[in-house]
């Protein structure tokens, strides 16, 4: 009785906090704002995700399911007809066509991330490149949605049947088929508060708030589709013209709809920040909070504990510089990020999304009883020699290069743990240092004869080792010039280099028919990316380098 209490009392304070947190931001004008991207944005999306449907599981296959779910929707409204015209038009598309719907369905990320950042305690000013930060953090959401969409297309003939079949199995349909929705639908929210959201909220808060806030956009779209089902002539307050009836009813749900989401990021917050209690296990506490769930020091208007890594790293970078200061309970992920910070010059690596994982992997694998019995040297040797495995597996043909990406993601593993693993146990050295580097230039250079291995063109595979070498260099040569720290952290750095090889491994592997829809090889698609992405990872070194020397 007392433990049910509690979670009441803790369940009210959850709401209160939420409606605390969405007082004076004009909610209303925001899911408005956030309605009016996605109208732009909504049949280029729609065409775009359905065109990798297609791809996925063939024209017909898609074009058959979509026929099907219209059916299920209420007559009238021309619903069916513009579901069917949708998905001929998608299926249909020419590469050249989705290439140009790309930009539109784009714009729907940057409205998202707008809105985020109105709701959230991050400064406007402080986040730079909003527009495209959205537009890229959609991109784990739009990779997710064709398999999300093609599970419910896949689903659709059995759900017909049995809506067809009539009785209990009608309801049993409707009770499935708004179960599987809430969890596809789920999936999707949670990819977009973690990606498209500002700062990195947790794990357990970002799930739980992304099967809520699931949850209840399938109770909002059940809603639609009752409103589908309304016999009211959507013409009727404009004359008779059928255009704006239509686009007026669409916008009205997508406001609804939006406004949904947003509360559902507010949970969010609140859930990591403030009410972080209600998902600690039985003993846990939120450590580091003040009564209330606040960091200590802040008001209440202050930033979610959890939901801005830069801000923790810099906040433990200087309580480490105060001697004798009480230091605050930080996460190991935070602490890992800030020892990176302190071996760099206070360069701190949250500003990316790839580097900062890839520094929390390292340290996470490094804090394992095992690796720290290892010599730091040992790891970094080993490196180059699982992709000198790997090569020799990727000219092996077949399946065998899905064993090269095994080896290629092990070197790159062994990278981050050589560092990790020597300043976790005190063994860093300035050798370790130069026998660290040596390595990974000559894992790059194995990197590419991977590449070349799996049928990438040689003068490609030249350009791409050139482009990574020059990019070692001049961070180098900026160093030995007194440039403390890297410099920058540019798009062509080694983590995105592994994933390009591992990738081109894994499809040649498993799709050696090449890319779906395109049937270009794997190995070409992946140099010709890392070429182009070190040439603009250079530009961005450059003026990193020529800031820190001015």
């Amino acid at each position: 009785m007392g433990a049910g209490h509690s979670m009441w009392s803790a369940l009210r304070l959850l709401i209160t906090e939420v409606r605390s947190g969405l007082r004076g931001k004009h909610v209303a004008l925001v899911a408005a704002g956030t309605a009016f991207f996605s109208l732009i944005s909504l049949v280029a999306l729609m065409l775009v995700l359905l065109r990798l449907c297609g791809w996925l599981l063939g024209v017909d296959g898609t074009r058959g399911a979509v026929s099907q779910i219209g059916d299920a929707l209420p007559a009238g409204h021309g619903v069916q007809a513009g579901v069917t015209a949708l998905a001929g038009a998608a299926v249909e598309l020419s590469l050249v066509a989705f290439a140009l719907a790309l930009l539109p369905a784009s714009l729907y990320g940057e409205g998202l991330r707008r809105s985020f950042l109105h709701l959230s305690p991050v400064a406007v000013q402080d986040d730079t490149f909003t527009g495209w930060r959205g537009r890229l953090g959609m991109v784990p959401a739009v990779v997710a949605a064709p398999f999300v969409m093609s599970t419910a297309l896949l689903a659709a003939p059995w759900l017909a049947g049995l809506a067809n079949a009539g009785g209990w199995r009608l309801v049993l349909s409707a009770v499935v088929a708004f179960h599987l929705l809430w969890v596809l639908l789920s999936t999707e929210v949670l990819l977009v508060f973690r990606f498209v959201g500002v700062g990195v909220a947790g794990w357990r808060a970002t799930v739980v708030s992304g099967f809520v806030t699931g949850a209840f956009l399938c109770g909002f779209l059940g809603g639609f589709v009752l409103f589908l089902a309304v016999p009211f002539d959507w013409s009727a307050p404009f004359g008779g013209l059928a255009a704006p009836g239509a686009t007026v009813a669409v916008s009205l749900w997508l406001y609804l709809l939006h406004a949904v989401l947003l509360v559902g990021y507010q949970l969010m917050l609140c859930l990591d920040g403030r009410a972080g209690r209600l998902l600690a296990p039985a003993g846990e506490s939120c450590t580091g909070l003040a009564p209330g769930g606040r960091v200590p020091g802040r008001h209440r208007g202050g930033w979610p504990w959890r939901a801005d890594v830069a801000s923790r790293v810099r906040l433990r970078l200087r309580h480490d510089r105060r001697a004798g200061s009480a230091k605050p309970q930080f996460s190991d992920d935070t602490d890992g990020l800030a020892r990176w910070a302190r071996l760099h010059q206070g360069h701190d690596p949250s500003g990316s999304v790839l580097a900062s994982a890839w520094v929390v992997l390292a340290q996470r694998c490094a804090r394992t009883r095992l690796l720290r019995a290892v010599p730091p040297d040992l790891l970094s040797l080993g490196g180059p020699l699982a992709a000198a495995a790997a090569v020799g597996l990727a000219f092996g043909g077949g399946l065998w290069p899905v064993a090269s990406c095994a080896l290629v993601v092990l070197s790159g593993l062994l990278d981050g743990l050589d560092g990790a693993v020597a300043v976790t146990t005190g063994r860093a050295r300035p050798l370790g240092a130069v026998v660290d580097a040596t390595a990974d230039r000559i894992a790059d250079l194995l990197l590419v004869a991977v590449l070349y291995a799996l049928g990438a063109p040689a003068s490609w595979c030249v350009a791409a080792a050139t482009v990574a070498l020059l990019h070692e260099y001049l961070r180098a040569r900026a160093v030995a010039a007194g440039m403390r720290g890297v410099g920058a952290l540019s798009v062509a750095e080694r983590p995105l280099r592994v994933v390009l090889c591992a990738v081109a491994c894994l499809g040649s592997g498993l799709l050696p028919a090449g890319t779906p829809g395109t049937g270009w090889p794997w190995a070409d698609v992946c140099v010709l990316v890392w070429v182009a992405a070190g040439g603009v990872g250079l530009v961005q070194l450059a003026v990193g380098v020529a800031r820190a020397l001015r």
